[in-house]
């Protein structure tokens, strides 16, 4: 079997499953701990991507992925098996180290196996099916639930499609054979998933300064926004009387939104000050559009999928200027573009951590518009600090770049 084809059936299983957990969170645990859930999930992967490096060099990523597979098939018999709560956490702790491990292992295969131009092509293909993973995970998941209705074992029955997908996943795998790679890819391999990945990345904060942790605030912020407002939107149509297939629908419109304005966000950042006005530009439009939300006159389906879909859109924004312009800024005094990229990734998945019990506890206490209000405006306030440090910033790139147009 081929590297991609085993790569791109491990990370659509993971995602596949590890989304349908969301629509069904609150009829499977008690309201108050499906954000707790989540962030478990998060502070797993948190935890996960510092280590992750070094383990991968030790035991092979071929190895590595393996186990990942093996940790989400543990992940979904904790969650099929009991609706104990700490049935669930477990569940949700093994799979957000399943889900890191696998998406490292799977990329570092390509890296190991392929040269440009394919690598970047095939690495492209990965990505792709972690997002269609993510967008039909919810949906169809939630609708297989609502299909088992009364049945005994619902929620088995529920995660039967990650089941399917897992095993194919492992078949796939056990079949997979490797060549040994070239001199060059070993040491490429070498940098990205040992030495890079390993080391701690916040000396790249502190040689960076100001504008890095301006950046990782960004980062932090509209990761927490997205998945606080997932939590707290799918607790709040549940409140409304909706089913876990309505639920599981209302998760698709953001999750395609992301997925396109992902590749537009790349496109759109091809120069530094380009980047920097992309990330303001996605800040803003978060203030805008949930500003608008906590402004409707009540709070129905299309209020939350509104605000699902903005904060969305502001990640996708996000998330590739902000790993380019550290990666720029990182290596321009002198670390290198992995402990860059780690640096980022750091605080992506912590914003994940944090966002869905921050969500469900905002919601608690503010009601949906007011946590809305609440991101409005602490977004607001990250826009007016990071104005004047992004915009010097560029000043200083562009009078300093040997290539005076390369800003433009």
């Amino acid at each position: 079997m081929g590297v991609v084809f085993v790569a791109v059936l491990a990370c659509l299983a993971v995602t596949f499953g590890s989304s349908g957990f969301l629509p069904l969170a609150p009829f499977i645990v008690y309201k108050a701990a499906v954000g707790w859930c989540l962030t478990v999930n998060g502070l797993a992967q948190v935890a996960t991507i510092l280590y992750i490096g070094p383990l991968s060099n030790r035991v092979g990523n071929h190895v590595l992925l393996q186990r990942s597979l093996l940790l989400h098939a543990v992940c979904l018999a904790f969650t099929v098996g009991s609706a104990a709560l700490a049935c669930q956490l477990f569940g949700r702790l093994l799979q957000g180290i399943a889900g890191t491990a696998c998406f490292i292992a799977s990329m570092a295969l390509v890296v190991e196996n392929f040269q440009e131009p394919e690598r970047a092509q095939h690495i492209g293909t990965v990505l792709g099916a972690c997002m269609v993973g993510a967008l039909l995970g919810a949906p169809m998941t939630s609708w297989a639930y609502a299909i088992a209705d009364q049945a005994p074992f619902r929620t088995a029955w529920a995660f039967f499609p990650s089941m399917i997908l897992l095993f194919v996943a492992a078949i796939a795998m056990s079949r997979l054979k490797l060549a040994a790679p070239m001199a060059s890819q070993e040491k490429l391999l070498e940098a990205s998933a040992g030495g890079d990945q390993g080391r701690s990345p916040f000396g790249v904060y502190q040689a960076v300064g100001r504008q890095a942790g301006l950046i990782v605030a960004m980062i932090t912020v509209t990761c927490a926004a997205m998945m606080g407002l997932q939590c707290a939107g799918v607790l709040e149509l549940q409140h409304l009387g909706m089913t876990p297939a309505t639920i599981g629908a209302a998760l698709i419109p953001n999750s395609l939104a992301q997925a396109l304005i992902s590749t537009l966000a790349g496109r759109l950042s091809s120069t530094p000050a380009r980047r920097r006005r992309v990330l303001l530009s996605s800040l803003l439009f978060l203030v805008v559009s949930l500003a608008l939300v906590a402004c409707m006159p009540w709070v129905g389906m299309a209020a939350v999928v509104t605000a699902l879909v903005a904060s969305s859109v502001a990640m996708a924004l996000v998330d590739a200027p902000s790993i380019s312009l550290m990666t720029e800024l990182a290596t321009s005094e002198g670390c290198s573009s992995g402990e860059a990229v780690t640096a980022s990734e750091l605080f992506f998945t912590l914003g994940c951590a944090l966002g869905p019990c921050l969500g469900s506890f905002g919601r608690d206490v503010l009601g949906f518009q007011g946590l809305c209000l609440a991101i409005a405006a602490t977004a607001g306030v990250l826009v007016v600090l990071c104005f004047a440090a992004l915009t010097e910033g560029a000043g200083h790139r562009s009078t300093s770049s040997a290539n005076p147009t390369e800003d433009v």
